[in-house]
C-alpha cells in the first residue's frame, strides 16, 4: 500500500480540522451564523440541515396540514432553493428532481406532484447515495495533485 503524500496528508488534515470547527458550535449556544462570516454562512444549513430529514419534514407538512403554514412554506421553500444552489458534485444525481420540486412552490391547492417527487427524492438519498457521492468527491480532491489553496 502506498503511503499518502505531504499533499494528500495536509489535505486530510485540512478537512478533519474544518469540519471539526464547522461542527462544534452545534450544542454549545452560539450562533453559527454570528461565527462565520461571508460565503461560509450559505452553506451552513444546508449541509447540516441533513437533507434526508428536510425531505421528511416537508413531506409531513404536506400530508398533516396541506402546506398551509405560510412560515413553514418559506422555510421548506428557501432550504431546497440554497441546496439546489450549492452545486456540489455529490448533489448532482438529485439536480434534476430538485429543479423539477422548484416548480412545484407555485401550486396553490394540489400538492400531489410535490409529494410524489419529495417521496422520489427521499428514496433517493436513502440508499446512501448522498454519502458514497461524497466520499468520492473528497477522494479526488485528496488524490488530485493540486495543493490546496489557503485564504482568509
Amino acid at each position: 500500500m502506498n503511503e499518502l503524500t505531504e499533499n494528500q496528508n495536509n489535505k486530510i488534515s485540512y478537512f478533519i480540522e474544518y469540519w471539526q470547527e464547522f461542527t462544534k458550535y452545534i450544542n454549545d449556544g452560539i450562533s453559527k451564523l454570528s461565527y462565520f462570516s461571508g460565503l461560509e454562512q450559505d452553506f451552513i444549513n444546508p449541509i447540516l440541515y441533513n437533507p434526508k430529514e428536510l425531505f421528511n419534514e416537508f413531506i409531513d407538512e404536506i400530508e398533516r396540514k396541506n402546506l398551509s403554514n405560510a412560515d413553514n412554506k418559506k422555510f421548506f421553500i428557501d432550504n431546497i432553493n440554497e441546496l439546489v444552489k450549492l452545486k456540489l458534485k455529490a448533489l448532482e444525481f438529485l439536480e434534476p428532481t430538485l429543479k423539477i420540486i422548484q416548480q412545484q412552490f407555485n401550486q396553490k391547492n394540489d400538492f400531489s406532484c410535490l409529494l410524489h417527487l419529495l417521496k422520489f427524492a427521499l428514496e433517493e438519498i436513502k440508499n446512501y447515495r448522498l454519502g458514497r457521492e461524497s466520499v468520492k468527491e473528497l477522494e479526488k480532491i485528496i488524490f488530485n495533485e493540486n495543493s490546496l489553496e489557503y485564504s482568509k
